[in-house]
């Protein structure tokens, strides 16, 4: 019959905040016990149900993941039954819904102590109406409690992921939490190099990695990669005990274009193999979509949503770049196209639980001052609506003499970034980057490190750079 046919399901807030089922007319609950005993007599009374006592939340999921994918359950609810144990409960349906799937917690036996009203109840939760009316009455009164567990297992589950960047992480006091984090700059100062590199720094890890790129092609970022790894990997000691880089590595343009392999010299050619092995070791982490003006921030949060549920794990999610997405609408203005995307990523990162860096670039106008968030191109909501906003910036720029057009083309660029805006009380502090462009590789600088700033003037009004070899223009930070 008609009224039989599920429709989608949603959820809707019921009394005193909990969480109640919109399924309609028809679900199929699988209850989640203790013990083997309990989940025998629940089948014998008609029901479904699993003892998970001692079970982790990889397990949990896995299981939720095989019942989804049987057709014979598409309407599944999953119902926490550990006993009187409001914390297992609250365990059990935490990991779940971290995973994607519905859980929702009803103490079965506590109302159904007899086989014959054991029936009864399962009979009704089979229902909208008696799952609604059951899990209501079990859980109004010990909502608040489950609530402060859930969170704390959230907390306990959700880890900061570390950017790689020891200095970064110390900034966001620990690493990338769930989410949105803006990182934005000029043109040529290394956005994408930077976060890509954070990207393999994640993977290596062993944390999932979704990089949506709407820019460049997977192919691209992977020489990207390779190129990078191999300037890392040409690290040797020279006779002074200085660690140099650089010798026989090769730029994006020498690892992409293979034709140029056949003048390489076999010690090149083996730099280039150990790095292809070492991107080998980690990239089964990295999972590139590539966009052509197709992606929006719906086809975002379903594959993110598709990932959590098929990989049990939360990936880090990378927007490059924010202005690129899809319009949600095409009667809107670009400046209203972006405060929604912005807005539904914040959205995505909340209730997904996951961390998402969006590349922003800068209005043209902006490119010769200081970083301020108003220079994010299109900015509106992501001042309100970022959990972080990352600028990066040319050291020295804002100060008297600083000559950008030099310092942009200098040889490694000293590179700054900048926190706009961040938990705590850390506004306005900054990682200082050497940043080796060719290789796109970006190197933490140390608090006490000197270095001449390339298109700083000196006392003469020359440019510091023309006198590096004689010192001028040294700064301490």
């Amino acid at each position: 019959m008609e009224n039989n046919v599920p429709k989608e399901n949603n959820v809707a807030l019921g009394h005193d905040n909990v969480l109640v089922p919109t399924v309609a007319d028809v679900c199929t609950p699988v209850y989640l016990v203790k013990d083997e005993a309990t989940a025998r007599r629940i089948a014998e009374a008609g029901g479904l149900a699993q003892a998970v006592d001692g079970w982790n939340e990889v397990q949990l999921l896995g299981f939720a993941s095989n019942m989804k994918s049987d057709s014979r359950w598409q309407k599944l609810v999953f119902v926490a039954s550990y006993g009187d144990s409001f914390r297992r409960n609250a365990y059990i349906r935490t990991a779940l819904k971290q995973g994607g799937y519905r859980c929702y917690i009803y103490n079965l036996l506590r109302y159904a102590e007899s086989d014959e009203s054991l029936k009864t109840v399962l009979g009704e939760m089979q229902t909208r109406e008696g799952l609604l009316r059951h899990v209501l009455c079990d859980c109004s009164a010990y909502s608040h409690k489950y609530r402060r567990e859930e969170e704390k297992l959230i907390n306990l589950m959700t880890r900061p992921v570390s950017t790689g960047f020891a200095q970064m992480d110390d900034v966001l006091m620990g690493g990338l939490e769930p989410g949105l984090c803006v990182i934005g700059g000029v043109s040529s100062l290394g956005k994408t190099a930077l976060v890509q590199q954070m990207a393999d720094k994640i993977a290596m890890g062993g944390n999932d990695v979704l990089y949506f790129t709407l820019e460049m092609g997977e192919t691209d970022l992977q020489d990207r990669s390779i190129s990078r790894l191999t300037y890392e990997l040409s690290e040797v000691v020279d006779q002074e005990g200085r660690t140099q880089r650089g010798y026989g590595a090769k730029c994006y343009a020498e690892i992409h274009q293979t034709s140029r392999y056949a003048g390489y010299t076999k010690d090149e050619l083996d730099l280039i193999a150990e790095a292809e092995r070492e991107y080998d070791r980690y990239n089964k982490h990295l999972f590139f979509i590539e966009g052509n003006g197709d992606v929006d921030v719906s086809v975002v949060r379903r594959v993110v949503a598709r990932h959590i549920e098929v990989m049990h794990t939360r990936p880090v999610v990378i927007i490059d770049y924010l202005q690129l997405l899809a319009p949600v609408n095409d009667r809107y203005s670009d400046k209203q196209n972006m405060d929604v995307s912005v807005k539904k990523l914040r959205v995505m990162a909340r209730d997904l639980r996951v961390p998402v860096i969006a590349i922003s670039s800068f209005n043209r106008s902006s490119y010769n001052i200081k970083a301020t968030l108003s220079a994010l191109k299109e900015s509106g909501l992501i001042e309100y609506s970022a959990d972080v906003v990352i600028v990066l910036q040319l050291q020295g720029i804002g100060q008297d003499g600083f000559d950008a057009d030099v310092a942009i083309k200098a040889v490694p660029r000293y590179v700054e970034a900048v926190f706009l805006k961040t938990r705590g009380a850390r506004i306005g502090k900054k990682v200082r980057f050497e940043y080796q462009c060719a290789y796109n590789y970006f190197r933490e600088m140390g608090a006490d490190e000197e270095v001449s700033l390339p298109g700083m003037l000196d006392t003469v009004g020359t440019v510091a750079e023309k006198n590096r070899t004689e010192g001028a223009c040294t700064r301490k930070f």
